[in-house]
């Protein structure tokens, strides 16, 4: 619900003038957040927004970003020096209807179909 700079300039400091102000965006379908003290403890950093799949679908845009961990407490341990790998899980449900989600969307982004003998 905002403009694609507009995004990268909330989520990347790089992208940033000096004088940037962070806006303040409701959004009542977080239910776990950036904004709860509960994203800042422990490695795994999980928010959950609820609401329907238009308006989710309509923001257009999402992000996957690196946060501080254990890991900037403990330089001896030469974490930094290490590449992480990051994920994005997303769960679609749909408690009343009874539709094939799952087909649609994998072909859509391209899921690879792997058989395993």
């Amino acid at each position: 619900m905002e403009t694609e700079e507009a995004f990268q300039q909330r989520i990347n400091k790089f992208a940033r003038e000096e004088d940037y102000e962070a806006p303040g965006l409701p959004d009542p379908g977080w239910q776990f957040g950036r904004l709860s003290p509960l994203t800042s403890s422990g490695s795994i950093h999980s928010d959950v927004w609820r609401g329907r799949a238009v308006d989710l679908a309509s923001r257009g845009y999402i992000a996957v970003y690196p946060t501080m961990g254990w890991w900037n407490k403990r330089a001896y341990l030469g974490a930094w020096e290490k590449s992480a790998r990051y994920s994005l899980i997303v769960t679609i449900e749909t408690p009343e209807i009874e539709t094939d989600l799952y087909t649609p969307v994998a072909n859509q982004i391209g899921i690879p179909i792997v058989i395993e003998i």
